[in-house]
């Protein structure tokens, strides 16, 4: 009897573990230093999870006078890493300097929910640049569907004001109220902009990357980019594992005193 209850309490202890995930990683491969017009960008897409990726497809959203192709690699297996070329095209009117491209990956898991990311890529056109201006955001924990307030700071050590383009990049899961801003740097100063942001359909428990793009420029161009990251959480609720303990612990406790009643009776 006293065992029967033990495996009976092992089993309403055991936890029912899934480990089925996604997680994409994106590494460069090649030079991202254009000296022309024309070039290309190689990096690989790479499945770290237990499950297979699917109808995934990898694009750039790049800045005014730049275009990009978008690239179809559909099933992208567990384990299973991508090399995935991405071609340019810069305008002759783009100024020499750095730029940040908000690079996006889609794909679907075995149920056909959609999942998307997105990760700064730069590229350095004819001349390399030193930005003076740095920025700093923290981590946002979004309850549902309750927005919340990402706050960026932007910092100028320059001797001169500077009037930036910010641009906030979130994947689709992620909505970004005003995610274009103009704001003004004083000299040796700094800024701090609010942006709200919200759950688009998230899973709870998902962790997504979100970053600022900063921009601007004088005879070259200057790109600064700001990352954090977004979780989504639920709100928390009484665990279901609690009622469970003190059922075993009563049965536990039953169990002991009907065997120490057993025991005293013989000895009598």
């Amino acid at each position: 009897m006293k065992k029967c209850v033990l495996f009976l309490a092992f089993l309403l202890l055991a936890p029912c573990v899934s480990a089925k995930y996604i997680t994409i990683s994106v590494m460069p491969l090649s030079s991202n230093f254009l000296a022309e017009n024309l070039g290309e960008v190689n990096f690989s897409i790479s499945n770290l999870g237990d499950e297979p990726a699917y109808d995934m497809s990898v694009g750039l959203i790049p800045p005014k006078g730049i275009s990009s192709d978008k690239v179809y690699l559909g099933v992208v297996n567990q384990g299973a890493s991508n090399v995935v070329p991405l071609k340019f095209n810069v305008s002759d009117d783009v100024l020499p300097g750095e730029y940040y491209m908000n690079l996006m990956v889609q794909y679907a898991d075995a149920n056909g929910y959609p999942f998307s990311m997105v990760n700064p890529m730069k590229i350095v056109y004819k001349k390399p640049v030193q930005s003076r201006v740095v920025g700093s955001m923290q981590k946002v924990e979004i309850f549902g569907d309750e927005p919340k307030t990402l706050k960026l700071v932007l910092s100028s050590n320059d001797d001169v004001p500077r009037d930036v383009v910010v641009s906030v990049n979130a994947p689709n899961e992620v909505s970004v109220d005003s995610s274009v801003r103009q704001a003004s740097i004083p000299s040796k100063g700094s800024v701090e902009l609010e942006f709200q942001v919200s759950s688009m359909g998230a899973l709870p428990g998902s962790r997504y990357v979100v970053y600022a793009v900063v921009d601007y420029s004088d005879q070259v161009h200057y790109s600064v980019a700001v990352r954090t990251n977004v979780e989504i959480t639920e709100k928390k609720a009484f665990p279901v594992w609690v009622p469970v303990l003190v059922l075993v612990i009563l049965i536990l406790v039953v169990v002991y005193m009907q065997l120490n009643k057993k025991r005293g009776g013989k000895k009598k």
